[in-house]
This record gives C-alpha cells, sequence and structure tokens, in this order.
C-alpha cells in the first residue's frame, strides 16, 4: 500500500513522531513524506532529506505553517499513486477535503484541537489516538484507534555502565526543547534553587534550542548565579536524537502541556526515573521509581486548546527532587527499573499491528456529499483559529486562486 504522512520534517518533536509512524510503517508499506512549507526545511540534512521525502511549496498564506499548495499536492498525490494519507497537526483543513473529493483515505494522529474544531475530525476516516487523554475526547469517532505511545527503544538506551554506576553525586537533565515555557524550564529553575540550598551534590544540565535568558529575562541573574556556582549546565543547541539524556540521573519534566510527552517515553528508555507533573498525558507514563509532582493550577490557554494549561506546584517538585537527592546510593537500581519499564510498555514496534489495523481495516466513511455539508457549515474549517475576519481572509484566498488559475 502506498501512505503519505503530510507533516513537518526537521529536527523537532512533532516531525519526530511522523519519523517513528513512517518507520513502523515502512516495513510492510511504501511510505512517502509531504513536507509542509512554513515552518522551516531540512534539506540537504541527511536525516531528514532522502528519495521519499517531497518538499512542499511555501505560499504567504493565513496559518502558513500548516498551509499546503493544492497543486502541488494534488500532483504529488496522483504521480505516486497514493491511497491513504496520514496528517501530523494538519491546522489547515483543505487538504483533507482534497483528498476526500479524491477517494483517498485520511487519517491523522491526534494531538492538536480546540473546543470550536474537535468535530472536524470527523472529516477523517480514521484517527489514532495514542495517549488515553485524546482517546477519551474522540471516543465518539466510528473509527478511533488508541494506540499507546512509545520510542525507539534502541536508539534511545542506556550504556551498561550508566546502569551500574556508583553516584555520589547527581545530575538533574531537563530538555527544554523550542519551548522552554510550554516545557515548563521555569519551574525547574525555581525548584532546582531550592534544591541547591540542602544538597551540595547536586547539579542541573538543561539542554535547551533557544536561548533561555530571552525565555526568562525575569530568571536571568539567576541562571548566572547557578552557572557561575557550577550548579547549573546550558546546552543552548540542536542535537539529534538520542539526544543528550546520558548527561543526567534524573529527568525532570513539569511541562504545561503536552500531547504526547515525546522526551518523558524517551528518558525512561534512556534508564532515567522521571520526574513530571501529576498530569494527563505525562502521569501515564510514571510507575515507581518515577514521580509525579502535585498540580497548583490549571487554566485556558490563549488560543483555546480543548485541554488547560497546568502549572506544577514549585515546592512539591522541589520535594519529589530532594527524594532522588537524598537516595543517591539507589540511582543506579532506579535506572535499572526505568530501564526495565521502558522495554516493557514503551516498545513502539510493538504498535505496529494496531497501526496497521487503523490504515488498512478502517473504511471510508466520509462521502463527497458530507464532506461539502460539514464544509458549508463550518465557517473557519479552510481557516482554523481565524476568527475576527474570516470573510476578508475568505476574500484574499479567492482572489489568489483566480490569480493562480488565469497565470
Amino acid at each position: 500500500m502506498n501512505i503519505a504522512i503530510v507533516t513537518t520534517w526537521f529536527e523537532r518533536g512533532a516531525a519526530y513522531v511522523s519519523k517513528q509512524y513512517e518507520e513502523l510503517l515502512s516495513s510492510e508499506h511504501e511510505v512517502f513524506i509531504y513536507a509542509r512549507g512554513g515552518e522551516s526545511y531540512a534539506i540537504n540534512d541527511p536525516k531528514w532529506d532522502a528519495d521519499n521525502v517531497h518538499w512542499g511549496k511555501k505560499y504567504p498564506m493565513p496559518n502558513k505553517a500548516t498551509y499546503i499548495d493544492e497543486k502541488d499536492f494534488v500532483d504529488w498525490l496522483l504521480k505516486l499513486d497514493i491511497e491513504v494519507v496520514l496528517f501530523n497537526e494538519q491546522h489547515w483543513w483543505q487538504p483533507i477535503l482534497t483528498c476526500k473529493k479524491m477517494g483517498i483515505k485520511t487519517g491523522a494522529y491526534i494531538d492538536y484541537y480546540t473546543e470550536n474544531t474537535i468535530k472536524l475530525f470527523s472529516l477523517y476516516d480514521f484517527l489514532i489516538c495514542n495517549t488515553l487523554k485524546h482517546f477519551s475526547a474522540f471516543s465518539w469517532h466510528k473509527q478511533c484507534y488508541y494506540v499507546p505511545w512509545g520510542t525507539d527503544i534502541d536508539l534511545f538506551k542506556p550504556s551498561q555502565e550508566q546502569l551500574e554506576e556508583n553516584k555520589t553525586s547527581l545530575v538533574f537533565f531537563h530538555s527544554a526543547g523550542m519551548n522552554p515555557f510550554r516545557k515548563g524550564t521555569d519551574f525547574v529553575l525555581e525548584a532546582f534553587k531550592i534544591v541547591k540550598e540542602r544538597f551540595e551534590h547536586c547539579k542541573l544540565v538543561i539542554h535547551s534550542q533557544v536561548d533561555l535568558k530571552e525565555s526568562f529575562p525575569h530568571l536571568a541573574n539567576s541562571i548566572d548565579e547557578l552557572q557561575k556556582a557550577d550548579r547549573l549546565e546550558l546546552i543552548e543547541r540542536t542535537v539529534t536524537a538520542p539526544g543528550l539524556y546520558y548527561r543526567g540521573d534524573v529527568y525532570i519534566y513539569p511541562s504545561r502541556l503536552e500531547g504526547l510527552g515525546l522526551t518523558v517515553a524517551e528518558a525512561l528508555a534512556c534508564g532515567l526515573p522521571t520526574i513530571t507533573v501529576d498530569n494527563a498525558p505525562m502521569n501515564e507514563f510514571i510507575e515507581k521509581p518515577s514521580r509525579v509532582a502535585k498540580v497548583k493550577n490549571l487554566y485556558c490557554r490563549g488560543d483555546a486548546y480543548y485541554w488547560p494549561m497546568c502549572e506544577v506546584d514549585i515546592p512539591d517538585l522541589a520535594l519529589q527532587m530532594e527524594f532522588f537527592a537524598c537516595s543517591v546510593d539507589d540511582i543506579a537500581k532506579f535506572k535499572r527499573q526505568s530501564r526495565e519499564y521502558a522495554l516493557t510498555n514503551l516498545d513502539w514496534n510493538k504498535a505496529a499491528a494496531a497501526v496497521n489495523d487503523a490504515i488498512i481495516k478502517s473504511k471510508v466513511i466520509c462521502t463527497e456529499s458530507a464532506v461539502e455539508a460539514l464544509a458549508n457549515k463550518q465557517d473557519n474549517i479552510k481557516y482554523p483559529g481565524i476568527t475576527r475576519f474570516p470573510k476578508f481572509y475568505s476574500y484574499i484566498y479567492s482572489i489568489s486562486l483566480f490569480i493562480k488559475k488565469n497565470r
């Protein structure tokens, strides 16, 4: 079967989700990547640029991060005789309508949705939910599949030395990625300031793809002080998988909001006991010796994402860190237990049968007439999130189509 994955395609978490699906499906199918323009390209990067990758055109339109040039997309689908399209975080809805009109089966891995857009997912023939949290929101869909998330346990793994090393000091590791605010990096810094006063043998290592001082100007002095005292190491650059988990003993990840919590699974597979916040989906991965910190507050995000943002209780986060600081003699045992948990519960290869069932056994359930009816009913189907001037953008879009057709 010829399967297309429509996705962002460069060094970031969403692309790694697509890459895992690509690798899982490639054993039985021909898998092709349509790399959306809008965010970034990884052309000539040997990790991302391959013969099965098509770099979509960039276009100056609203929601351009997931906008897809329709002619370019259709020509590509026809050229490769694509039978199924799996969309990753597709906020621009027109490509789904296009596929439906072409008779191509469509599906999505669930990540981003709002109260206004959740019912639009009925456009897809099948949905794959990798967490119980998402599945609870989409169980109404006729062909919704719960496929527990996992990771590449052969790529993300500890050395035998790391699993057996006797420790006298302790390193907390945190990955801030491209969005330190969402990842709760400020919570990590605030909690570590409490821990370091009592435990001199503890250090913090943070990996970020952006400048943390620019992200948190109010913490710039604290960052400088921790660095001068040799209690904090910042690594501010992009590092490809399997990343820098080997630099830590305990992973700390009090994220405000997650679709999957990729790094929690990766850290556990690397043998790092993990501290996260007691909120789904992060806590779905947690068993002892890993620990959760209390939730202090829940609040709505500015874009009205379906699930609320979460603020961790910083004193309780520090308390969970102090548990490991007091248990240095047991860290090697904790690491082995974390790796064993990952081998049992987080092997992504075990998801192959369930993903194939979703793709092969699901039926095309949305007819063209149903698609048109839904499209007419939803004013923002082509412009999700653009609610202030929908008629204006619709007018601009119509003009752009007219110009393209009459060039």
